[in-house]
């Protein structure tokens, strides 16, 4: 035998559980307390990209911003993304390319063991930080359909 399940029923639905969704659903409820609400968060807890981050911004937290970095696949030591920093990455006493120092110049090659630079100085770290930065996430991530249709909004905005 089936069984019914009663279906919610919002009169807003709030998506994200950051500081712009909190507050919304803070001031509504002070302005509009008849108003029945819910939030959904994609994530285990509230705070969006200031719990994640300390920072705001609407980023895609799965995949990086992606640059062209040539020869990365040859290093032999560690390669890390700021964003996916592992909290038991063990840096202690390892060379860290702009650790203590700066270095602007452009990367000619990443080689197994370091990072050959146009200025034909090379660079020997144990890790590399691809702090290349965050990836906007348009929408949320959201797909937009019209009429069954997926609609990109990359294809109609620039």
């Amino acid at each position: 035998m089936a069984t019914h399940k009663e279906v919610p029923d919002f009169d807003v639905i709030i998506v994200g559980a950051g500081i712009s969704g909190i507050n919304f659903a803070y001031r509504m409820q002070e302005r509009n307390p008849e108003l029945s609400y819910c939030i959904l968060e994609g994530r285990n807890e509230v705070g969006g990209t200031w719990s994640l981050y300390q920072y705001p911004g609407y980023f895609n937290y799965k995949e990086p911003l992606q640059a062209s970095i040539p020869g990365i696949h040859n290093f032999q030591g560690k390669v890390v993304h700021p964003q996916f920093w592992r909290v038991d990455l063990n840096y202690t006493n390892k060379q860290i390319s702009g650790k203590g120092s700066i270095t602007t110049d452009t990367i000619e090659m990443i080689t197994m063991s370091g990072i050959k630079l146009a200025s034909r100085k090379e660079l020997y770290p144990d890790i590399i930080v691809t702090a290349t930065g965050l990836k906007l996430y348009t929408a949320g991530g959201i797909a937009i359909t019209i009429n069954s249709d997926q609609y990109d909004l990359s294809d109609h905005f620039a």
